[in-house]
Formats: structure tokens, sequence, C-alpha cells
């Protein structure tokens, strides 16, 4: 196989990757428009049939679902989802301060990243093709074409 032929190959390969990444995407937006149906009939269930509260009952589910001691920044994830009406004034603080920090610090874009972004960043650095030994020693500069 040609070096060539390998690049292309690894382009096909890539494309599939990315597909596959949008397929999860869209499987993970079905999943939390699950969740947010299931947070509404639960809500409603506590307010309507068990006669709770309703600021009480949906603090309640939206700590169930969200707040987990087991992942990181599950807290502001909680403060995010829960409705502003629902939350203490100190939680709405707490909620500024920490929307207002990632705000600020947006245009840091290392920080900022994810897999996806790191993924065709360096994908936008590879050339697909690259210069010919024979004609690099010959002194004959071969155009590089970038794979992404």
């Amino acid at each position: 196989m040609t070096n060539k032929e390998q690049i292309e190959t690894y382009k096909t390969a890539i494309e599939y990757a990315k597909e596959h990444i949008k397929e999860l995407e869209n499987h993970l937006d079905r999943q939390q428009s699950l969740i947010e149906t299931l947070v509404e009939r639960e809500v409603e269930l506590r307010v309507d049939d068990l006669g709770q509260d309703e600021k009480l009952a949906n603090r309640k589910v939206y700590k169930d679902i969200y707040h987990h001691t087991m992942y990181e920044g599950s807290h502001y994830r909680f403060l995010c989802k829960c409705p502003s009406k629902y939350l203490s004034r100190q939680e709405q603080e707490e909620w500024f301060d920490e929307h207002h920090d990632r705000y600020v610090t947006r245009g840091d874009h290392i920080a900022q990243s994810d897999y996806q972004d790191l993924m065709n960043y360096e994908l936008s650095t590879l050339p697909a093709t690259r210069k010919d030994d024979a004609a690099d020693a010959a002194g004959i500069d071969l155009e590089v074409e970038h794979a992404y």
C-alpha cells in the first residue's frame, strides 16, 4: 500500500469515526430529552398526587437526577438544570459566579476543548501527501495537500 493509499484509508476511517460521534451525540440528545420528560412527570406526580410544594418537588427531583457526588461538577449541573425560581438566593449566586467564570475563560480554547476539537486540530496539522524523498533530494518542492 502506498503512502497516499494509507492516507486515504486513514481519512476514510476518520470520516467513519466522525459519523459515529455524530450518532452518539444524537443518541445523547434523545436521552437528555427523555430525562427532561421524566423529570417533568416526576414533578407533576409529586405536586398533584403527593401534594408536595412545587418548589420542594422540583428541587428534590432535580437534585436526585443531577446532583451526584460521584460526578465532578454535579452541583453546577444541578444549578444549571433546576429552574432558577426554585433555587435559593445563595444557589443563584453560586450559579452566577460559576457561569461568569466560564464566560470569562471561554476564550481559552485549550481549556474549553473537548476530544473532538483536539482530534480536528490534530487532523488539520497532518499533510495528506508528503514530499517524495527523491524529489526532495533533487530540490523539487512538491505541493502539500492537507488531510483535513
